[in-house]
């Protein structure tokens, strides 16, 4: 009998683990979605959330989102949480320099770039370029926690004497709260060589609000940046994520309710206004490259309405595939 109370016992951890608890979660009735996202010209800073590094449905709305903004309102720069130094050399190569495209992602410094998706992103810039020869598009990146690339020379003074400041804040970043305040230093770096650009990034990183001064809580604090955000969530994920040296793939329940009533409403894809939602905290999900059995390790618990200006909520996501 103590044999299979404790089996019992197992089962339900199991199920608990795997599902985040006993239910999928609650839903929100009369949340209207939309089929399409209308993004205001006047933002200047426009930054997409990604809930998850390693599902394709995220790194593919980076993709139409950015066609979109380059189509209809005039954004001509990508900027990613990416290494600063080997971003330069991605736009090098979209501008024609030589080599492949997947060499150029590798460059990025984090391997939940090393995907097709990315790939393609890197494609369509370059092929953009290439047709596009006085009206060119841009890449950049905004991390400061690696080096490679740095002591290269280039054309532009200003970036030569940025470079410099990308060491300065490597050699002195010691905390997450510092590296988001580099971050956002960065991202307005770019703002003064750009007039808009499309920000992309984890989770609260890009939030407008939070329990720190994350980089978006900062940009959005100066009203001249125009700063413009749209959040991501999912219902169900199958995750790429590394675990004890290797990728794995696995499954996450998010608890939004949002996402819950999207699955209700039979879409898969759903788009709304936060303005007009009447939620005030809800569980959204958040998984980095890094998790823990316990929901805390990848949900937070947080206003979506204070976080976004708009969401893109999908019901099942699916996981990106790294090239090596």
């Amino acid at each position: 009998m103590k044999k299979i109370i404790l089996l019992i016992m197992a089962f339900l951890v199991m199920v608990y683990c795997y599902f985040g608890g006993f239910t999928t979660g609650d839903y929100v009735d009369g949340v209207e979605f939309k089929d399409e996202i209308v993004i205001p010209s006047d933002k200047r800073i426009i930054a997409l959330r990604e809930a998850t590094h390693g599902n394709k449905e995220f790194q593919e709305l980076k993709l139409s989102i950015f066609k979109k903004l380059v189509e209809e309102n005039g954004v001509r720069a990508l900027a990613i949480e990416g290494d600063f130094g080997g971003c330069l050399e991605v736009n090098d190569y979209i501008h024609g320099g030589s080599g492949s495209t997947l060499e150029a992602v590798k460059k990025i410094g984090f391997k939940i770039y090393q995907t097709k998706e990315m790939m393609d992103l890197i494609d369509y810039m370059r092929d953009y370029n290439m047709s596009h020869l006085d009206d060119d598009i841009r890449f950049y990146g905004f991390d400061m926690q690696r080096t490679k690339y740095l002591d290269k020379e280039y054309s532009d003074e200003d970036i030569n004497l940025y470079l410099k400041e990308i060491k300065r804040q490597n050699k002195e970043l010691d905390s997450s709260l510092l590296r988001d305040k580099y971050m956002a230093q960065n991202i307005e770096w770019i703002l003064e060589r750009e007039d808009k650009v499309f920000v992309c990034a984890h989770n609260e990183h890009v939030a407008k609000w939070g329990s720190y001064d994350s980089m978006g809580k900062l940009l959005s604090l100066k009203e001249e940046n125009g700063y413009y955000v749209i959040g991501t969530d999912f219902y169900k994920s199958k995750c790429n994520l590394p675990f004890m040296g290797k990728r794995i793939v696995r499954t996450f329940y998010s608890h939004d309710p949002l996402t819950k009533s999207l699955k209700m409403s039979g879409k898969n894809v759903g788009i709304i206004d936060t303005s007009k939602l009447d939620v005030d905290y809800i569980y959204m999900g958040s998984l980095g490259e890094g998790f823990y059995l316990i929901p805390q390790s990848y949900r937070i618990f947080q206003p979506p309405k204070t976080m976004y200006d708009a969401m893109v909520l999908f019901v099942n996501v699916n996981p990106t595939d790294i090239i090596e």
